[in-house]
């Protein structure tokens, strides 16, 4: 078993906050308010290095509960972990931009494949993503079986990190994860 910690993480958000950056945050967002989602990225080197020649039995994505979720429906709501196939950075990522030039000015500071658009129609992720069922007051570890997702890495499929929100972005809720800022312990990884 080889454990990895998140190298790279971040939130993004439109209703306003379409053009900011969060990559310094102590905690990762998902909630409806601007359709946030996470953003997390393993050392891709290290990650390929452990896994070359080897057999992936399983993976999992985790993140960790910073509060409970809040305002989920009663059965829980499931989020997805999608593979993002867009390079991305943690002090440039936006909801608009991948790499924003000038994140601190409020402009879409990007072009050509900086650019993305993480709520469609062109996606830069991976649309099949993996599932997990999160009920309403739900702490602690949160996991999502990625092991097709490592399986295709290991097969030389291109991955930049995962892109986590949930399913339906039209139900409400919301909910924290530590940040790998997180003065805390348990931050983001990748098992």
């Amino acid at each position: 078993t080889t454990t990895f910690i998140a190298v790279a993480d971040s939130f993004i958000g439109a209703d306003g906050d379409e053009n900011a950056n969060f990559g310094d945050a102590s905690a990762l967002r998902l909630a409806k308010a601007g359709t946030r989602k996470t953003l997390v990225a393993f050392d891709q080197d290290a990650l390929t290095g452990a896994i070359a020649g080897k057999t992936v039995v399983t993976a999992s994505l985790e993140v960790f509960t910073t509060s409970a979720a809040e305002g989920f429906p009663t059965r829980g709501m499931n989020l997805v972990a999608h593979r993002l196939t867009t390079p991305w950075t943690e002090a440039g990522a936006t909801f608009n931009c991948a790499i924003d030039s000038d994140p601190t000015n409020g402009l879409t500071d990007c072009t050509g494949s900086s650019a993305w658009t993480p709520a469609g129609p062109t996606f830069p992720y991976v649309t099949k993503g993996a599932k997990t069922l999160v009920l309403n007051g739900n702490t602690g570890w949160i996991k999502f079986d990625v092991t097709r997702d490592v399986k295709a890495i290991a097969r030389g499929a291109t991955s930049h990190g995962w892109l986590i929100k949930r399913e339906n972005e039209a139900k409400g809720g919301r909910i924290a994860f530590r940040s790998r800022e997180s003065a805390n312990a348990n931050k983001p990884r990748l098992v």
